[in-house]
């Protein structure tokens, strides 16, 4: 052990630099790199992270996978009506919902990484038209037992809203109750309960 630390220690000879304050330059060990291979460095930096996908071919397969695993296919025995086996039929059912994180962990990407895909003009159909399928499952979800988490979804990944418009009588607009006095808002409930049993 004693041995591999005194390898590892390397002597440098000072550089004749006088100390400055509490600071002191007693060696230099680097090397700069020429400026073709910092230019090489600076154009890498600005391109980013390379794309996973460099074709819409290549990311259409990739999307096209992801829906397929949603499905499991299954195999189901066909009968005459003596009940003998006359052949098989093969039957695929969807066994996962189609989900924006779903698609994006499929692509090794986040959801971010989709949207971001989606604003370069050579993949924004590709990906607006996966988004689309996603957004249908959960559209059709809406009329299953429970609403609740398609609606969620709708609102927040797809830009639907959940709005309540309140009408009135054309001819008695909505007015502010807060600006009645007790007197005229007992007398607005009275025309209002008439209306009601006239009906």
């Amino acid at each position: 052990m004693a041995e591999k630390k005194k390898a590892a220690k390397t002597t440098t000879k000072p550089l004749g630099v006088e100390p400055v304050g509490l600071l002191s330059v007693e060696s230099v060990n680097c090397t700069l790199p020429s400026m073709a291979e910092f230019d090489k460095e600076q154009e890498r930096k600005k391109a980013g992270r390379p794309r996973k996908f460099e074709t819409v071919e290549e990311l259409q397969t990739a999307i096209d996978t992801y829906f397929e695993s949603c499905f499991e296919e299954f195999t189901v025995a066909l009968k005459d009506d003596e009940g003998k086996k006359t052949g098989e039929r093969l039957i695929k059912k969807q066994v996962e919902p189609f989900t924006i994180t779903g698609l994006a962990i499929a692509l090794d990407t986040t959801r971010q990484g989709l949207l971001n895909y989606e604003g370069r003009e050579e993949f924004y159909d590709t990906i607006k038209k996966a988004k689309v399928r996603c957004e249908n499952y959960a559209e059709k979800s809406l009329f299953g037992n429970n609403a609740t988490g398609p609606i969620f979804n709708l609102i927040n990944n797809y830009g639907w809203k959940n709005t309540q418009h309140i009408g009135g009588d054309p001819e008695n607009p909505l007015f502010q109750i807060t600006q009645l006095t007790d007197e005229q808002v007992l007398a607005q409930i009275a025309t209002l309960e008439a209306k009601r049993l006239l009906k």
